[in-house]
This record gives C-alpha cells, structure tokens and sequence, in this order.
C-alpha cells in the first residue's frame, strides 16, 4: 500500500497523492493479475479436455478392439498417460502438476461456473481451489446452492484504477540502484 505523506518526494507536488508514475506501475500489474487470471483458467480448460478426450478415445478403442490383447489390463492407464503428457509439457514435479490437472478437471466437472469465472479473470486459480476444497463434500443439488452463493459474493472484476493527468509540478522517482 502507497503510504500518503506530503513530505514524500513521490507525490506530486506534495499533495499526498501517488505519483502518476506509480499509479501507471499499479495499473499494469492489475492489468496483468487478471491477465494471469484468465490464461491459469484457459490452461485449466485445457488439461481437463485433454484428459477427458483421452479417456474417451481409450474407452472407444476398449470397446470396438475384438482381440482381449488389444484391451487395456488398466483402465487408468491412458489418464495417467494424458497425466505424463500434461507433467512434460509444463515440466514441473509430477505430484504438482497431477494436483493442478486433478483440481482443472473437478473445476471443469463440478463447478463450472467458477472455472468460467477463472477464465474471465473475475477470480483466481488460487480462489477457485480454495471454492473447490470447500464444497468437496456437497451433493449436486447442495453444490449447485453454493456456486451460485459464492459466486454472487465474488468481488467484481478487477479494473486497473483510473490514471489521472500528471501533475506538472511533479518530482520524479527516487532511483532504486
């Protein structure tokens, strides 16, 4: 948080206020939280389709092979597969990148309207977890109350706050080297 002090050479002609400097700087990662936001809910979407395209075609190839051989012993083994591919590409630690597609796909199966919201940017990946954890014991009916509940109390989307004109009078910015 910006502490206002009119002594600040930060402020505009000691007004107490942020210098435009900052407010710009403060704008951006605003701008670029959401940003985040919205990219984490996309890469979520897309781990859970992948997962669940490869289940399906496991389990449409399970079904039409004629030859036992050609049957799969371990019906989870093409998701742990859609997993290894998954831990590849991100190349992060398996149990990390096996907890993020495990949460991406019960976001996508369970609670869609908050995934919806992650890839909005109104929330974030860490909130939608937290949303995810909280109503793991709910049946459907319960859960479907609670999305709506939680989702309604959400914070409105974040919008960088608004830039004002500098002031001409303004001292610039200490050096940070």
């Amino acid at each position: 948080m910006f502490i206002q002090r009119p002594d600040d050479p930060r402020t505009p002609d000691g007004a107490g206020g942020p210098a435009p400097a900052a407010i710009d700087r403060l704008a951006e990662i605003t701008r670029l939280d959401v940003d985040i936001a919205r990219l984490q809910g996309q890469q979520m979407v897309h781990m859970a389709a992948h997962v669940a395209d490869v289940q399906a075609a496991a389990t449409a190839a399970a079904a039409a092979a004629t030859d036992p051989d050609e049957r799969f012993y371990d019906a989870n083994l093409p998701v742990k597969s859609a997993y290894a591919e998954i831990n590849l590409v991100l190349n992060i630690s398996g149990r990390n990148a096996d907890t993020r597609i495990g949460q991406a796909r019960e976001l996508a199966a369970r609670l869609p309207r908050v995934l919806a919201a992650v890839c909005a940017g109104e929330l974030t990946q860490h909130r939608a977890v937290i949303i995810l954890e909280q109503t793991c014991g709910l049946d459907d009916e319960e859960l479907a109350e609670a999305e709506t509940k939680v989702l309604a109390a959400a914070p409105a989307p974040r919008k960088p706050p608004a830039i004002s004109a500098p002031s001409t009078n303004a001292a610039p910015m200490p050096s940070t080297t």
